[in-house]
């Protein structure tokens, strides 16, 4: 397949196919509600990461990119990096080192 998501349903299946993609859309719902408070710190750093992620999940739809060992590596570690990024932000608007729950 010339698409990495027609790929992955090829191989893991369309229940594995939906998991993934609503890892993604919670994971990028969660980050998003950290860019709409109020007085965030560094979120240019932010929305630079958050704009890598979607353009490498955009060149999913048309590569294979995705089942690169490589690639793969690299895109998780960017999708750790991201979070890491967020808890960062949200320790320094609570002010203290208890990260704050999400709702």
């Amino acid at each position: 397949a010339h698409n990495g998501y027609l790929q992955m349903a090829a191989e893991i299946g369309i229940p594995g196919l939906l998991f993934f993609l609503l890892f993604l859309i919670n994971f990028l719902r969660e980050h998003l509600k950290v860019l709409k408070l109020k007085g965030p710190p560094n979120t240019t750093v932010l929305i630079g990461l958050l704009t890598g992620i979607l353009t490498f999940l955009l060149l999913v739809c048309v590569d294979t990119i995705l089942h690169n060992p490589t690639t793969n590596l690299i895109f998780w570690f960017f999708l750790g990096l991201t979070n890491a990024y967020r808890r960062s932000i949200l320790k320094s608007l609570q002010g203290n080192d208890q990260p704050r729950p999400l709702k």
